[in-house]
């Protein structure tokens, strides 16, 4: 999308210098096993900058990109769209699993109820923040990216993702 849309100016190059390339390859063969904790810590950080970098710069090139910007994550998240999950706790489990929150033992995200229709959870705390901070970025632009992410995902799905209010969510199966 960056380079498509014509918003690279060395961008992505800069930012692979900065923050590494993706490594491509079979997961058995990157992981350091020696040092897996560490090894994933640093494979979550470099792709929280990666992420935090591109939009940030990106942005300050070009201040009218944020509508492709948020395009490009809807149309990722169609890419990614459910299948065969009939219940929220289903749903939520493949968003969580599709989502970066930080490693398991941060607890990013506590489940406040659960049923067939519904889950509600609270962000305890916002892991992606000191990445945008760190580059003077406006961390909203993640969360409303994140939005359409799961918009593009939960498209004809039957279930809905709302923002509650102090750091809650919900999803709801719809009808």
């Amino acid at each position: 999308m960056i380079s498509k849309n014509g918003y690279d100016d060395g961008i992505l190059s800069e930012m692979e210098q900065k923050y590494g390339a993706v490594e491509k390859g079979s997961l058995e063969n990157m992981i350091d096993n020696s040092n897996i904790h560490g090894w994933l810590q640093d494979k979550i950080a470099a792709a929280e900058n990666r992420l935090a970098f591109l939009v940030i710069s990106t942005m300050d090139a070009h201040s009218e990109c944020m509508p492709d910007i948020a395009n490009a994550a809807y149309e990722y998240g169609r890419s990614r769209k459910l299948s065969g999950k009939t219940s929220a706790e289903e749903v939520y489990r493949h968003l969580d699993n599709l989502l970066l929150n930080g490693m398991p033992c941060d607890r990013v995200n506590t489940v406040v109820s659960i049923s067939q229709e519904a889950v509600v959870w609270k962000q305890t705390v916002d892991i992606h923040l000191p990445y945008w901070e760190a580059l003077q970025g406006d961390v909203s632009h993640y969360y409303d990216l994140k939005e359409r992410l799961v918009a593009g995902i939960l498209e004809g799905s039957g279930f809905s993702y709302k923002y509650l209010g102090n750091q809650t969510f919900t999803l709801i199966k719809e009808g």
